[in-house]
């Protein structure tokens, strides 16, 4: 799968979050090549968690659930720089959680860095 960044942005950022979450286990689509703004993505089979809300084949709970585990996973994780904060995706919601055969899988890290996991508000960069 291609994901290109249309105002050329740097890619190599968000594929090193992946990288670094998905070393440790979290579920993320493998990265197989990044070049400027262009990530080269394993291709993820199955509907996004809001596909599945809408059509009623996940109940608000289970999703509830869902988001809820990830989160805590993400945020028990070390962080990019090593230090006492946690890495926050920033933009973890239904839309960006496929529901493939093995597990969820969280995508579109564009916006992850380190930070403390109560931060609830997007700062400039």
């Amino acid at each position: 799968m291609l994901r290109r960044y249309r105002d050329g942005g740097d890619a190599g950022p968000e594929a090193a979050v992946m990288a670094h979450v998905g070393g440790h286990g979290f579920p993320v689509p493998e990265v197989y090549e990044v070049n400027g703004g262009d990530l080269v993505l394993e291709r993820l089979d199955g509907p996004t968690m809001a596909t599945m809300l809408f059509a009623g084949t996940m109940t608000l709970r289970e999703g509830a659930a869902i988001l809820a585990d990830l989160l805590r996973e993400l945020h028990a994780l070390p962080s990019l720089s090593g230090d006492a904060r946690s890495v926050i995706h920033l933009d973890l919601h239904p839309e960006n959680v496929v529901v493939t055969a093995a597990g969820p899988v969280v995508i579109d890290w564009r916006n992850a860095r380190d930070g403390s996991a109560a931060w609830t508000r997007r700062s400039p960069r």
